[in-house]
C-alpha cells in the first residue's frame, strides 16, 4: 500500500511539472486506509503490552503458589485450610455494567467505521430497525430501511453521535429510541428537531425501487 502511495506521489509530481491536473482521490483514499491500519496496529500493540503484563503477573503468582505448596509439604501440614497469597497494595474488585442492545449495536457500528478489520454486517440492520421505529413513534418518516447498508452505517453513526452530544448519557438515549421519551418531551438544551433529521438524510441517496445496493 505504501509503495502504491509513493508511486502516486511521483505521478502527482510529474503531473505538476507538466502543468497537468492530477486526480488525487485514489491516493487520498489509500492514505486514509493506511492511517486506519496504523491506528489499529497501535491499538493492538497497546493490548499486547497489557497482556504481557498480565502474563508476567501470572508467572509471579505461579511461583508464589509453588513456594507455598513446597513449604506446606516440607512442614508436613495435613490441614485443608485454604491459603491465600496476598499482594501488598493490591486489591481485586469485580464490576458489571448492563448496557442496552441499542448501545451494543451502536458500538459495533462505530468500530466498523474506525477499524479496517471490524465488521458491522450483523449490527447495521437491527440498529436501523430500532431507529426507524423511533422515528415512527415521533411522527417522522422512517428513512433508514430505504438506504444502502453502507449509508445506514454512516447515517446511523451520525445520528447516534447527535444523540450523545445532546442527551449526554445512554440511559436518556435508550429512553428516546425505545419510545419511553418523545423528542418533543426533551429539555430545551437537549432538543432534537425535524431539521436535525433532515440535515442528516439530505446528503444520502435512497435505494430506488428495483435497484440493488
Amino acid at each position: 500500500m505504501r509503495f502504491v502511495i509513493d508511486r502516486l506521489d511521483s505521478q502527482e509530481y510529474e503531473a505538476n511539472k507538466a502543468g497537468v491536473e492530477f486526480n488525487s482521490e485514489d491516493r487520498d483514499l489509500k492514505e486514509m486506509k493506511v492511517r486506519k491500519l496504523q491506528s489499529e496496529l497501535e491499538g493492538a500493540a497497546k493490548k499486547l503490552d497489557m497482556l504481557l503484563c498480565d502474563i508476567q503477573a501470572i508467572g509471579v503468582l505461579i511461583r508464589q503458589c509453588e513456594a507455598l505448596v513446597n513449604k506446606k509439604t516440607a512442614m508436613d501440614d495435613q490441614s485443608n485450610k485454604p491459603q491465600l497469597i496476598i499482594q501488598s497494595g493490591n486489591e481485586l474488585s469485580v464490576g458489571f455494567e448492563e448496557v442496552s442492545v441499542f448501545q451494543q449495536l451502536s458500538e459495533v457500528c462505530e468500530n466498523a467505521e474506525i477499524y479496517e478489520s471490524a465488521s458491522a454486517d450483523l449490527a447495521v440492520a437491527p440498529r436501523s430497525q430500532i431507529l426507524d421505529k423511533m422515528m415512527v413513534c415521533n411522527s417522522l418518516a422512517p428513512s433508514m430501511f430505504n438506504l444502502p447498508s453502507a449509508q445506514q452505517l454512516k447515517v446511523g453513526n451520525q445520528l447516534v453521535s447527535l444523540f450523545v452530544s445532546r442527551l449526554k448519557c445512554w440511559s436518556k438515549i435508550d429512553d428516546v429510541v425505545e419510545g419511553r421519551c418523545l423528542l418533543s418531551e426533551l429539555d430545551k438544551g437537549a432538543s432534537i428537531s425535524n431539521d436535525d433529521f433532515k440535515a442528516l438524510f439530505a446528503s444520502v441517496e435512497p435505494i430506488r425501487l428495483g435497484e440493488g445496493e
